[in-house]
């Protein structure tokens, strides 16, 4: 059994929190990356189905912005996002909110 080569550190990779310039970054990746994903085939009518999650991901990266809750790479090739608990430091602000209630719905259109 041969031994294991030596491990190569590349460097850390940089994460900061996300701004409202990474939008529409935010968007791209996460529709790329979720865009054969079963419960996108599953939630999202196949018209448009495309334009449906970009927008859906969107509107979380407006979120995730707003909140505080959105990390990205430097590139912004990788993110975290997750929803803060309720009554947390920085709720969803009114606009945010006001977006997504009245999109999410007419996004999933049928599938709601």
């Amino acid at each position: 059994m041969s031994e294991p080569g030596p491990t190569v550190h590349i460097g850390v990779p940089l994460v900061r929190p996300a701004e409202p310039r990474d939008v529409p970054r935010i968007a791209a990746t996460l529709t790329v990356a979720f865009a054969e994903s079963r419960w996108v085939r599953w939630a999202l009518p196949l018209d448009g189905r495309t334009q449906r999650l970009t927008r859906l991901a969107e509107l979380e990266g407006h979120r995730g912005v707003a909140t505080g809750t959105t990390w990205v790479s430097e590139d912004v090739d990788a993110l975290a996002s997750w929803a803060a608990p309720d009554g947390a430091a920085t709720p969803v602000p009114a606009d945010v909110r006001a977006a997504l209630e009245r999109e999410v719905p007419r996004l999933h259109a049928e599938r709601a």
